[in-house]
Parts: structure tokens; C-alpha cells; sequence
């Protein structure tokens, strides 16, 4: 147990969580409801979706699991139950990823902190984890 609730800890990766197979990053340790905030990536260079112009780029050099550049995708930025995220490791329906340099993390959580698209919830989810984990 103790190794999967290290493979939902701040910016690691997991994919699988979507019927398109993104990539989702772990932005927040598990609120006191037991969820945590996990965000999409998917592949930049999309103008005709609204927010292109602002949002946040993880370049391919950056993250190990990228073939090309990415954006952070805060449509699709969520609290997700934390306990079936780590059944769904155990059990293999998902698939873990590597985690993202703490660089690239606080860069995605600064702009989730920002943005104004996140719910209040989500945002402060992040905000607690940058607080209280520094």
C-alpha cells in the first residue's frame, strides 16, 4: 500500500482515466474527503480550442513521457475519489507514469492557482498541498 499511495502523490502520472488514454498529472495530496486534484494533458497546438493562447506548455524535453508538446488542460482539471485511483493501480486497470520534475509541477499548480477556470475546490486543493507541503 505504502508504494501506491506514492504513486498518487504530487505530480505523478497515471494514465488511463479517460476513455481517450491522456495523460493525467497529480496536482494535490488527498483533501480531507479523500480526493485529490488531477489535471489532463493533451497535445498543443490546437488553436481553434478557446483557452490555446494561454495555457500552460510542458515541452516534450521536459516530462520523459512526451513525444511532443503538451498543454495543461483546466477544463478538464478535477478532484477524483483518491481510494479507487489507488485500487485501480493495484489492479492494474491504470497505469502509472513517472513523475513530472518538481519544477514542472509547481509551474501547472502556480497556473491552476491563477486561472480562473478551476472550481474553488480543486484550487484550494492545490493551494493546501503547496502550503502545507513546503
Amino acid at each position: 500500500m505504502c508504494q501506491l499511495i506514492q504513486m498518487t502523490k504530487p505530480g505523478a502520472g497515471i494514465f488511463g482515466l479517460d476513455r481517450e488514454n491522456h495523460l493525467w498529472i497529480v496536482l494535490s495530496d488527498p483533501t480531507p474527503t479523500d480526493e485529490i486534484a488531477v489535471v489532463m494533458l493533451f497535445k498543443h497546438g490546437r488553436p481553434r480550442l478557446r483557452d490555446h493562447a494561454s495555457c500552460t506548455v510542458i515541452r516534450r524535453g521536459e516530462y520523459q513521457e512526451l513525444d511532443s508538446d503538451v498543454c495543461v488542460e483546466m477544463r478538464r482539471l478535477s478532484l477524483r475519489p483518491w481510494r479507487p485511483l489507488l485500487k485501480g493501480l493495484d489492479d492494474g486497470e491504470l497505469q502509472r507514469k513517472p513523475t513530472v520534475e518538481p519544477a514542472v509541477l509547481c509551474r501547472i499548480q502556480q497556473a491552476v492557482l491563477t486561472s480562473e477556470v478551476p472550481p474553488d475546490r480543486v484550487r484550494e486543493a492545490v493551494r493546501q498541498t503547496i502550503e502545507y507541503g513546503a
